[in-house]
């Protein structure tokens, strides 16, 4: 499914999260393997010497030249059973004999949950250059419902889709400038009652957008949130050009000129006052050349696109309106006299507005007058009403860098206790599902997506996860939503605390505008340390961050990193590898099923990896913090055979166990050269590995 998805142009796919990859896995009994007098090691390297990928060449007979084809791999795990690991005289151990081949999956380091079931999925992410949102999540979309050779019962559906906020944003700006050209094309045709007059001046807006889009494009540019932004914000300044021709040209008209030279002489008049108005607005945005950081890459489409739209209009209203207007207007042939005729609903209209407006016109005349006669009253009547309303308002006024915009969504990165296993963590972020749940109404929520723990491969890149430990949930709302993503997760929050104190949480909203503010990292502030010590750098991040977590206007402070996690070290006696006569890469075997990986090709399926160590099992392991446990060592233990009666023991002194453990196993592995002696088939031994483990 993922090699399918990224096949759409510019989709950047990572490798899958929430399941676990395919892999053998040799099961071994550890009684069975001491009593054959065998290590994981021998299991290791006889799996390896058996399952090879070798060219056998070709051989001439007669007058042909045969290939030659060796069964020098498995064709199945069932057949690994009956795979030898060494040979006692005329017999062989087999596989089978010590343990079981498994067609199974690698060790789970990655959950994902989606409504809290388990699912997998699968992160699309865009590439860098002139890569378009909307294109790839369109070209995914449509890929998804072409997919082949995926099982029936495979549901897919996207979860999360970014491509709603562009979507969001251009449909705001259309629907914008849509009722302001209505409500400007109205006003036009009030005042200057002519249809035509109306359309004149619509026309340079339109053709001033398209010029402006060109000329993105052929810089390099793309059609995104702000450069429409700048476009709606200088609409009903597009118009103005045009309108102050075109009231020129009707005014040539009105003393009678024709209109071909009533264009002429209208527009060459305005000219250079329609220029310098032009310049008086693009200059406003010049100082944006002088941003740098987020605000430059905010702010420059804005402005490009209010300068490049405003000298469009410029041109269009040299050239479009007076050549519209010489072609198709004549104000003889809109005359309102048509041989004493009743007048229509519309002249009725315009003799009706213009009187009212004039009625207007002479009672603000009148009270200009007036002020004028008293400056000094007006003036202070002007500048102490603006004053109490700025000192009124201004306490009740907020202070941010971008306004907040609700999202529709909020991501909570969790840290739960160091060490944590997988399986504890996945009861965590359970509970943590439900509190949202509980706070977050039924009718306002759409889903909860889950990502628990990572992997140790290239798709860590792509996570904000560090471990089995730390994970981050995120919750989508529904477009309709009635209460905001913010309110939603202060409750969140405030639950979270109050009941899970034990985790270390983090809450951000996850917008687009957010990540752009940001500069893709998760919070505006972020505070690095860099030292030579990572223990001291730790320490003074802790403080530094309870420093930060005093100040009253901050919400939220979050560490992400751990430096303390469990473990146990087992210590050898001195020497015991050179008494034993095994090297010391033979002494100790761990638990990393990735030790030593070998591929088993499958012809109905393609290679897939094989782990060839043997690793040693877990079961019945409490998930409560108890300290009880049963453990399988899937090893053997080795003891010197230099007279020792008892197993790692020197004279004159005491006998020294190895110390109990509870996370990472290791064991010392019997070499095949070795002996054991008849002292470490005895009672204790074997009493000790019932005591200190199987209980």
């Amino acid at each position: 499914m993922r090699n399918q998805i990224s096949n759409v142009q510019g989709a950047s796919v990572p490798q899958p999260y929430g399941g676990t990859y395919r892999q053998i896995q040799i099961y071994v009994d550890p009684l069975k393997l001491e009593a054959r007098n065998l290590s994981l090691n021998d299991v290791v390297q006889s799996v390896n010497s058996s399952n090879l990928i070798l060219p056998a060449g070709d051989v001439r007979i007669g007058s042909k030249d045969f290939n030659i084809y060796a069964n020098s791999q498995f064709p199945d795990a069932s057949s690994m059973n009956a795979m030898p690991l060494k040979s006692v005289g005329n017999s062989s151990v087999l596989v089978a004999d010590i343990g079981k081949a498994v067609d199974g999956g690698a060790l789970q380091y990655n959950i994902v949950r989606i409504d809290g079931q388990r699912s997998v999925y699968v992160p699309i992410f865009k590439q860098g250059g002139n890569s378009n949102t909307i294109t790839i999540v369109d070209g995914v979309k449509a890929a998804i419902k072409k997919l082949v050779d995926i099982p029936e019962a495979l549901k897919t559906a996207v979860v999360f889709d970014q491509s709603v906020f562009v979507k969001l944003a251009i449909s705001n700006v259309v629907r914008e400038a849509t009722i302001g050209l209505v409500l400007t094309g109205v006003m036009i045709l009030v005042f200057l009652a002519s249809p035509r007059a109306t359309v004149a001046v619509l026309l340079s807006v339109p053709l001033a957008m398209l010029v402006c889009l060109l000329i993105t494009n052929y810089v390099g540019g793309s059609i995104n949130t702000m450069i429409l932004g700048g476009l709606a914000l200088v609409f009903s300044r597009l118009i103005d050009n045009g309108v102050i021709v075109l009231e020129n040209i009707f005014r040539h008209m009105e003393m009678g000129e024709k209109p071909y030279e009533a264009s002429e002489k209208g527009g060459s008049e305005v000219a250079m006052a329609v220029l310098a108005a032009t310049f008086t607005t693009s200059i406003v945005f010049f100082p944006v050349t002088f941003f740098h950081g987020v605000s430059k890459y905010i702010f420059t489409p804005l402005a490009l696109g209010v300068v490049l739209s405003i000298f469009a209009s410029y041109f269009f209203a040299m050239t479009v309106v007076p050549l519209y207007c010489a072609k198709f207007i004549n104000l003889h042939d809109e005359s309102t006299d048509h041989g004493g005729k009743k007048p229509g609903p519309f002249t009725r209209f315009e003799r009706w507005f213009n009187e009212k407006f004039q009625a207007m016109l002479n009672w603000y005349g009148g009270w200009a007058k007036r002020s004028m006669q008293r400056p000094g009253l007006t003036a202070s009547l002007i500048l102490g009403g603006v004053a109490v309303v700025l000192l009124a308002g201004f306490p009740f006024m907020g202070r941010a860098y971008f306004p907040r915009t609700d999202p529709g969504q909020f991501i909570i990165s969790v840290k739960m206790p160091s060490g944590t296993r997988l399986e504890v963590s996945n009861d965590y972020i359970a509970r943590v599902e439900n509190i949202i749940r509980s706070e977050v109404k039924a009718a306002d929520l759409d889903m909860v997506v889950s990502n628990i723990g990572v992997y140790p491969d290239l798709s860590a890149i792509y996570t904000t996860n560090a471990s089995m430990d730390t994970a981050f949930v995120q919750t989508s709302l529904k477009e309709d939503h009635r209460i905001g993503s913010y309110e939603y997760m202060r409750r969140v929050q405030n639950r979270i605390a109050r009941e899970m104190p034990e985790l270390s949480a983090y809450y951000q909203a996850g917008g687009l505008v957010d990540a752009v503010i940001n500069q893709g990292l998760p919070a505006p502030i972020d505070i690095q340390i860099k030292s030579q010590s990572m223990d001291k750098s730790y320490a003074l991040a802790r403080q530094l961050a309870a420093q930060v977590q005093a100040l009253p206007e901050m919400r939220n402070v979050y560490i992400p990193q751990s430096t303390t996690i469990p473990a146990s070290r087992w210590t050898s006696i001195a020497n015991e590898p050179a008494w034993s006569g095994s090297p010391p890469r033979t002494w100790w075997t761990t638990s990393s099923p990735r030790l030593r990986r070998t591929a088993w090709s499958r012809p109905a399926t393609g290679s897939i990896p094989r782990a060839a160590t043997t690793t040693w099992s877990r079961s019945n392991m409490p998930t409560d913090g108890s300290t009880t446990c049963r453990w399988r060592i899937c090893g053997t233990f080795h003891c010197g055979a230099r007279g020792r009666k008892e197993p790692w023991t020197k004279p004159g002194k005491p006998r020294r166990w190895p110390r109990p453990f509870s996370s990472t196993v290791v064991v010392p592995a019997r070499s095949r050269s070795a002996r054991w002696p008849t002292s470490t088939r005895s009672t204790p031994l074997r009493k000790w590995i019932t005591t200190r483990f199987a209980e």
